[in-house]
């Protein structure tokens, strides 16, 4: 049964199958090695001097000859039904913690008291993190920003174990506030798959605005997620909700955090992983046919046919050192970069990639983001544009 997806790469190699009805006829009518004999012999003595082979031993050359071109063709044509990811750049992770210190933070409802609480999960975040920015927003009646977006997550760690109520001064308790200065320091890199972890104990003074800024944040292609302190209730339920994130409340153990993190919640991959962005790239199964016509091509030995092919071949053959093994005879440059670049040896895999969307993806990785933007220059794609920008942040 043929694929849904099935087409051809390079449907025009299918025109040479047009070739082969000639070249059979004139193969079959091209006299054979009694052609000198017959201007210098009669006809009536020719048949007694010639040993002439059978039709039926005439036929299989050509019917191979046939079998090995239909094969060739089709493999030029590049059969292919399967569809490959493109490499694409993803943005590093960017989390916000947003930590709330009214006066409630200081009961001691849970153990030794749920600031202190809050500063043990807060450091328990920062453990799993892998790589990313992260900011820290305090707030009570005003926000202020402990620290901007940062790559180096020690700045936090050294931070959270000195938050304290007195830090923010105020009567009333707006979660609304740190949300905003939040969104502020996200500006600059862009809201759009961030991530924001709000550390409350449920105090608020103003929860409809809180909920009004949620929503905007959602829209804006932010996550917004909730981590209670001290219980829950619908109020929290719902903004985490309406903000595009999870509520979890807190445990003694990771569970609260896997829940805040899964899914919708904080990403701590690697700043740079292989996107799902896919374009249009499938596998080339015309490799497999090729082995169609190698198999054949032993039996044109018997005429002599391979001998000059061979010579060809090896005539063109650079006289300067090989730099591969015998395996990159059979590779393109595409199939030996491919294998440099999971084999994370990004630099050959560069040199060698035809492409420039993946001569970047090979420059990205190696650090090389200089060159990496170069090579996507004056490509106008969605992709290309997305990953440049990457490279260039």
């Amino acid at each position: 049964m043929i694929p849904h997806d099935f087409h051809f790469l390079r449907p025009g190699w299918l025109a040479a199958l047009l070739l082969l009805v000639p070249l059979l006829w004139w193969a079959w009518r091209r006299p054979g090695h009694a052609a000198g004999w017959e201007r210098v012999c009669e006809p009536h003595l020719l048949r007694h001097l010639l040993t002439t082979p059978g039709r039926q031993s005439l036929r299989w050359p050509f019917a191979l000859f046939a079998i090995g071109w239909t094969a060739a063709c089709i493999a030029l044509a590049g059969p292919t039904w399967e569809r490959l990811p493109q490499t694409a750049f993803k943005e590093p992770a960017r989390t916000v913690f947003v930590l709330g210190l009214s006066p409630s933070m200081n009961q001691r409802d849970v153990a030794p008291s749920r600031l202190a609480r809050a500063r043990h999960k807060l450091l328990d975040a920062l453990d799993q993190q892998k790589g990313g920015s992260f900011a820290l927003v305090l707030y009570r009646e005003e926000a202020y920003a402990a620290s901007p977006l940062t790559d180096d997550a020690e700045v936090l760690r050294e931070m959270i174990p000195l938050l304290d109520t007195t830090l923010t001064p105020g009567r009333q308790v707006h979660p609304a506030r740190g949300l905003e200065t939040a969104a502020e320091l996200l500006e600059p890199v862009g809201l759009s798959g961030a991530r924001i972890l709000l550390v409350t104990d449920g105090a608020d003074d103003d929860p409809a605005r809180t909920r009004r800024v949620a929503r905007e944040l959602a829209s804006r292609g932010a996550h917004l997620s909730v981590l209670s302190i001290a219980g829950t209730d619908a109020s929290l339920a719902a903004l985490a909700s309406e903000g595009n994130g999870n509520l979890a409340v807190l445990t003694a153990d990771g569970s609260d955090l896997a829940k805040l993190f899964d899914g919708r919640g904080i990403d701590f991959g690697s700043s740079l992983a292989r996107s799902e962005i896919k374009t249009d790239e499938w596998r080339d199964m015309g490799a497999w046919l090729v082995w169609i016509p190698l198999l054949l091509a032993p039996l044109a030995f018997r005429k002599g046919w391979a001998s000059a092919i061979l010579l060809v071949a090896f005539l063109q053959i650079p006289t300067s050192p090989a730099e591969a093994g015998l395996r990159d005879w059979f590779e393109r440059p595409d199939q030996r970069a491919s294998r440099a670049f999971e084999a994370e040896d990004y630099e050959t895999a560069a040199r060698n990639f035809e492409d420039p969307a993946w001569q970047a993806a090979a420059h990205y990785r190696a650090g090389d983001y200089e060159s990496a933007a170069r090579a996507l220059e004056g490509r106008t794609d969605p992709v290309s544009a997305y990953n440049r920008a990457n490279a260039l942040a």
